[in-house]
């Protein structure tokens, strides 16, 4: 059987083509890696989600302290409240805690100064939780809230009090009232500082209630071009590719709902969720009523679960068509279509994929994995004697049946130079005054750029070889 062997050919300079715009990121290739500040020993801070909205921190040192050199300052953005926690915060879900920072003394309450910005529509919260083998023996929260401009002082007492030393503690600050409003008040602002446990000799080693102490957290590369809407756990990027060096991983993780454990698939889209109507919108423009999605893909489903890539089509942001196509197991790349023929003209199309059935929420389906690559329109390619776009004079790549000649035609064209580059942008190919036939042999599969110059112009070829 013959290799098969698919160019993706363009001309980076002219007119692109409508569908190549329909997939942002189509090989997944482009990630962001960022870090920020936490509170040292609180890893489990609001400022991961804010990174995932692309959005500020909101959980930050700053000045004037009461004491020191910085004070925490925790404050509600749009639909994202801020909190900081020494342990997973499972939503707020206290019943779920478990771990924390190791301490054995029995403390009698909690004290600290604070200032605030609201009076009475919301407070910010404080959450002391202790443990012994694993088990909760006392739970204590309070309000901070009203108008305080200035260092005010909070002093609360553990009622009732703890009648045994404790092996753990969990410290959780919240700037919103979480069991009021899970979105919290925008703009809410808690600042806070010289936290300390009462009535006890010493400190927990890692209670850190003074905040002078912060340490820098390296989030996962988040995904480009594509609207995670703070939904990208389950979304990792993976160097097992199919081409190029990096492929896109969804994973079915365990989460909850209703205050259960369930499993959570992980999701992509390039469109994003409407409250308003309840549905999925955005994607990108698109107007073809007839078509192809193409990719590659791995899967290593768990207990029998199936993945599934679908499109949806909108119209004035009315569905207009959609089809999806369930994706079984595979160890190993595999090709995949999904034709497509609709009776209206589109004006958007929004791409989804799923590591797990939507349905399929018992914790035993937990682990499912979806790799994905390579994604793209077949109307954006052709498959043999590919043309630039440029209007004249024109050239044409292709590959002879055994993949070890890249060839350009006409046969007679002149061309000053060939340069060839990896991913990276690695030069990996070059030569001067070269004829039609490119001997490629030593070249990988894989994604290069191919710089051609001839007739006093540059032709730029984006060549995709599998």
């Amino acid at each position: 059987m013959k290799k098969k062997l698919l160019f993706l050919c363009l001309a980076i300079a002219a007119i692109e083509m409508q569908s190549q715009n329909a997939i942002p990121n189509p090989d997944f290739e482009q990630w962001t890696v960022n870090s920020i500040e936490n509170p040292m020993y609180y890893p489990f801070t609001s400022n991961e989600n804010c990174y995932k909205q692309g959005n500020p921190s909101n959980v930050n040192k700053v000045t004037p302290a009461f004491h020191g050199q910085y004070a925490l300052e925790l404050k509600t953005l749009s639909n994202n409240l801020a909190f900081m926690v020494n342990t997973d915060s499972k939503n707020g879900n206290t019943s779920l805690w478990t771990n924390g920072m190791a301490y054995t003394g029995r403390p009698t309450g909690v004290k600290g100064r604070y200032k605030y910005n609201l009076a009475a529509v919301d407070s910010a919260i404080m959450i002391v939780l202790f443990r012994k083998n694993k088990t909760t023996i006392g739970t204590y929260q309070y309000k901070l809230g009203g108008i305080k401009t200035d260092y005010t002082v909070f002093d609360f007492t553990f009622l009732p009090a703890l009648t045994q030393d404790p092996d753990s503690l969990i410290f959780a600050i919240a700037s919103s009232d979480y069991y009021k409003n899970q979105n919290g008040v925008t703009g809410s602002t808690l600042v806070i500082d010289s936290v300390s446990l009462k009535g006890v000799s010493s400190q927990p080693a890692q209670f850190n209630g003074d905040y002078e102490s912060w340490e820098q957290v390296q989030f996962p590369p988040k995904l480009n071009d594509w609207n995670l809407q703070n939904k990208s756990s389950g979304i990792d990027r993976t160097s097992e590719a199919k081409t190029g060096q990096y492929a896109l991983k969804l994973t079915t993780y365990l989460g909850e709902e209703n205050n259960q454990p369930r499993a959570q698939a992980g999701y992509l889209t390039s469109g994003y969720w409407d409250d308003i109507c309840g549905c999925v919108q955005g994607g990108s423009p698109y107007t073809l009523t007839k078509d192809t999605l193409a990719f590659w893909y791995k899967y290593a489903p768990v207990n029998g679960d199936v993945a599934q890539v679908y499109l949806d089509f909108k119209k004035n942001n009315v569905s207009c068509g959609g089809i999806n196509l369930d994706l079984s197991v595979s160890t190993i790349y595999k090709y995949q279509e999904i034709p497509f023929q609709l009776g209206t003209v589109p004006d958007h199309v929004i791409i989804q994929a799923i590591s797990s059935l939507w349905n399929n929420k018992a914790v035993s389906y937990v682990g499912s994995t979806l790799i994905l690559d390579n994604m793209f329109f077949k109307s954006s390619i052709n498959y043999s004697n590919l043309k630039s776009i440029e209007a004249y004079p024109k050239l044409s790549l292709w590959f002879d049946e055994n993949a070890k000649i890249l060839n350009v035609s006409p046969v007679n064209v002149l061309m000053a130079r060939v340069d060839i580059f990896d991913i990276s942008g690695k030069k990996v190919y070059s030569e001067v005054n070269p004829n039609s036939k490119l001997n490629i042999t030593n070249l990988a599969n894989g994604i290069y750029f191919v710089k051609i110059k001839a007739f006093n112009k540059n032709y730029n070829f984006k060549v995709l070889k599998f």
